[in-house]
């Protein structure tokens, strides 16, 4: 499985040797992990959602009816999902300022590179 961006990226911030792992350092590791993992999920529900809305669109139109609240519970999940992202990174810029205040922004340049 390919390793996301916020994996990849802290990559350059811990030690290589597992084992010269702080507790701080497992921490964002999985909270990176979390991060990447939800960023794929939005975008796979969001694409997901998209073709949906889109196929029911065109039949309805076939039919002649109105809207109706389909998907809802999906959109739903995803407002979950971002709201969660949001945590997550909050979390995770939180950590890097453990280990050094700027660390922040220089992750941040790190990943849109």
């Amino acid at each position: 499985m390919k390793n996301g961006k916020y994996e990849t990226a802290l990559t350059n911030y811990i030690p290589s040797n597992a084992k010269e792992w702080q507790d701080t350092h497992i921490k964002l590791f999985t909270t990176a992990l979390t991060i990447d993992r939800l960023t794929a999920d939005i975008i796979r529900d969001s694409k997901n959602l998209s073709e949906k809305f889109a196929r029911y669109a065109e039949e309805v139109e076939l039919r002649g009816e109105g809207w109706s609240p389909m998907g809802y519970s999906s959109l739903r999940d995803l407002d979950l999902n971002i709201a969660q992202l949001a945590v997550h990174k909050e979390y995770f810029k939180d950590m890097l300022r453990l280990i050094d205040r700027e660390l922040p922004k220089t992750f941040l340049k790190l990943l849109a590179a």
